[in-house]
């Protein structure tokens, strides 16, 4: 999505992939990146300032999968928690039934863009060295079944992770508008959501908000 313009009978949507003509268009792209969009008639100033000053994150996301989960062996729930990186946290992201077993690794802040500079298999190589370093005291470590990782920072519709920091006074001044819409273009997000910010939760909570909008100006009451 690269231009929305609104006229009496619509809105025009220009995208990579086609353009399109609808009633109404919901954003569902971070704050900061409401920039990357050319909007007619423009954005409101406090729309736009929130889009100016929000603050992504840094996050590389790591997954480590594994023929079995070999931390529970000693009662171990997969947890690693570190200040001096290059993961910062890990989560047992297995899905027993489905027989995948995986620490899922966020590098974040100073030590994940460190980690960034380095080529991939050294990264892999740091991420693996201090999962052990951490486990091997309590329980045998043993060599993955692969490694695959996602660096939010260089996705296009992202760029950055979890979700937006406001400096001092953004969201006084301007925060009454995060949520509001802009004419037949309305506005979602996990930052946007009333609870669960960041989170898959907070994610899907702000969707259904945004159905329930549009709806209710289709004149449609359910989703």
């Amino acid at each position: 999505m690269r231009r929305i313009e609104q006229t009496p009978d619509g809105v025009f949507v220009a995208a990579g992939r086609g353009d399109y003509i609808c009633q109404r268009v919901i954003v569902s792209v971070p704050t900061p990146l409401y920039k990357e969009i050319t909007f007619e008639p423009p954005l409101p100033q406090a729309k736009w300032e929130l889009s100016r000053n929000n603050v992504l994150g840094y996050t590389t996301k790591v997954m480590v999968l594994y023929s079995e989960p070999w931390w529970r062996k000693e009662n171990l729930c997969g947890l690693l928690q570190s200040f001096v990186g290059p993961i910062t946290v890990t989560r047992d992201s297995s899905v027993d039934e489905r027989g995948q077993f995986s620490l899922t690794c966020f590098c974040v802040g100073d030590p994940g863009r460190e980690l960034s500079k380095l080529p991939q298999q050294q990264r892999f190589d740091a991420v693996l060295a201090q999962i052990k370093r951490v486990f091997s005291p309590f329980v045998a470590v043993p060599e993955p079944v692969t490694v695959t990782e996602h660096e939010w920072a260089k996705d296009q519709w992202a760029q950055g992770c979890p979700c937006p920091a406001a400096p001092p006074r953004v969201m006084t001044d301007f925060g009454h508008a995060l949520r509001m819409p802009h004419g037949k273009v309305h506005f979602i997000g996990t930052e946007t959501s009333f609870e669960w910010k960041g989170y898959m939760e907070g994610a899907v909570r702000s969707g259904e908000r945004g159905a329930r909008e549009v709806l209710s100006l289709l004149g449609r009451s359910k989703l």
